[in-house]
């Protein structure tokens, strides 16, 4: 903007000023609406405010549906790094959206890895064939598709190695008929 001729140039300097503020009135928030936090030494009896965060994204989801009606902006939950494990299966469902035009925002605090996960480890091995090198542990009634040995992915042992798929009652019948306790494991030590 050449600013040459003094009291023409004053007019369109307040027009620009004027055109610029209205453009940028009808632009949509920069700011987030309600911000939650969550972080492994959080407490769910917390706020859930930076300085008081929740421990569990359940706690965090419950509060997002209590304001998920009245959204004017963005909602956002920032999830610290660490570990997050769960008993059950997190769910969301269409009240878990965002309402009035606007969204429901689940993201990592910058420079972190939230890892979630319904991992268990299981602990109380014992030697049950020294021959064989073959060590098992009791699992109880867990029940899972994915097993790891020191940080890799391994087949779980079974005996017999080949079962009938979609046969419901073959572990069982295995586990009966091998003479193994039920929720007892048996594993190869590699």
């Amino acid at each position: 903007m050449l600013l040459t001729a003094k009291k023409d140039n004053k007019v369109r300097i307040r027009s620009v000023w004027l055109v610029i503020l209205l453009m940028a009135s009808s632009l949509p928030p920069l700011a987030h609406g309600a911000e939650f936090y969550v972080a492994t030494n959080g407490n769910d009896k917390n706020s859930g405010a930076a300085a008081a965060p929740f421990r569990t994204l359940e706690r965090a989801r419950s509060a997002v549906r209590a304001v998920r009606n009245s959204m004017n902006a963005d909602v956002v939950v920032h999830v610290a790094g660490g570990t997050y494990r769960f008993e059950k299966p997190l769910q969301f469902g269409p009240e878990d959206s965002g309402a009035n035009g606007h969204r429901i925002i689940y993201e990592a605090q910058p420079g972190q890895t939230p890892v979630i996960t319904s991992f268990r480890p299981i602990t109380g091995w014992k030697l049950h064939d020294a021959a064989k090198k073959i060590y098992a542990a009791n699992v109880g009634n867990l029940d899972f598709r994915q097993f790891y040995i020191d940080g890799k992915m391994a087949a779980p042992a079974r005996w017999p190695n080949v079962v009938t798929p979609g046969d419901p009652t073959a572990r069982e019948s295995i586990i009966k008929n091998a003479g193994i306790k039920p929720g007892y494991f048996p594993r190869t030590k590699q």
